[in-house]
C-alpha cells in the first residue's frame, strides 16, 4: 500500500496502518480544517455518525472531487450511508451546474485549498 503524506509517496505495510490508524493523508486533513472555516465548526463535527450536517457533506464532496477518493471509502470514514452519499454527491454536482452563486462558493473552497501549501492539483 502506498500513502501520500508531506507531498512524497511512501510505502507501507497495510496491518500498521490499521494497527495504528496514524496514517492520514495530509490532503484530507487540509480539506477538513478549510470546510470546518467556513462552515464555522470543529473538524470533530465532521465525525459525528448521527448528524449528516452540510460541511459533513461538502467535506465529502470535495474529498471526492479533488482527491479522487472512492465513496463506500469516504462513506466508511464519515459513517454515511454510501448509497446516500453518492446521491448527495450527485446532487451536489447538479447544483453547481445550475446554480452560478454556489458553483462561485465551490470555487473558492476549491481556491483554498490550493492556496493553502498547494495541497490539491485540479
Amino acid at each position: 500500500m502506498y500513502l501520500y503524506k508531506n507531498d512524497t509517496i511512501i510505502p507501507v505495510k497495510v496491518l500498521e496502518c490499521l494497527k495504528t490508524g496514524d496514517v492520514v493523508d495530509d490532503r484530507v486533513i487540509a480539506i477538513e480544517t478549510i470546510v470546518a472555516k467556513m462552515y464555522n465548526t470543529t473538524v470533530h463535527e465532521l465525525d459525528v455518525y448521527y448528524k449528516d450536517s452540510p460541511a459533513k457533506l461538502m467535506t465529502c464532496f470535495l474529498i471526492f472531487d479533488l482527491l479522487h477518493y472512492s465513496i463506500p471509502s469516504i462513506a466508511v470514514k464519515y459513517k454515511i450511508n454510501s448509497h446516500f452519499l453518492k446521491n448527495k454527491i450527485r446532487d451536489t454536482y447538479k447544483k453547481c451546474l445550475q446554480d452560478h452563486s454556489f458553483l462561485e462558493y465551490v470555487d473558492g473552497l476549491r481556491t483554498a485549498l490550493k492556496q493553502k501549501n498547494e495541497v490539491c492539483n485540479v
